[in-house]
């Protein structure tokens, strides 16, 4: 723990640095209302677009309900060349399409294993 907080205290991190990263967070967690009045009082700009909060969130909820097909729509409606020129983009929803699909193969097995043991406990 010592070795940590030296390392901590050995770092500078200017309040022009740390006024960004505040209002990246808030950005990407989409704290629209927050971030403008963060960026405001703080006078730190993003190259962010505010107003595409909305959007972002959207594209979010799709890939969380597993909706992955209506979040590469949205994504595409808001920059059509970013699934074509950025790899990572395409590797995060190709993973959370797989987790999405894992859940669904547990649920599944989960149900089938329920429905299996109803059937041995009707026949004993």
């Amino acid at each position: 723990m010592d070795e940590w907080q030296q390392n901590l205290d050995s770092v500078n991190i200017s309040k022009e640095d740390l006024n960004w990263l505040v209002l990246n967070f808030l950005i990407i967690e989409g704290y629209k209302d927050t971030a403008e009045k963060f960026a405001k009082e703080s006078c730190t700009k993003s190259d962010i677009d505010l107003e595409s909060i909305g959007d972002r969130m959207q594209i979010r909820s799709a890939v969380h309900h597993g909706n992955i097909a209506n979040a590469i729509e949205r994504v595409n409606d808001l920059d059509p060349e970013i699934l074509e020129t950025n790899d990572f983009v395409i590797t995060c929803l190709r993973e959370s399409f797989m987790s999405v699909f894992q859940c669904f193969v547990l649920c599944i097995t989960v149900e089938q294993h329920k429905e299996r043991k109803l059937e041995l406990m009707t026949v004993q």
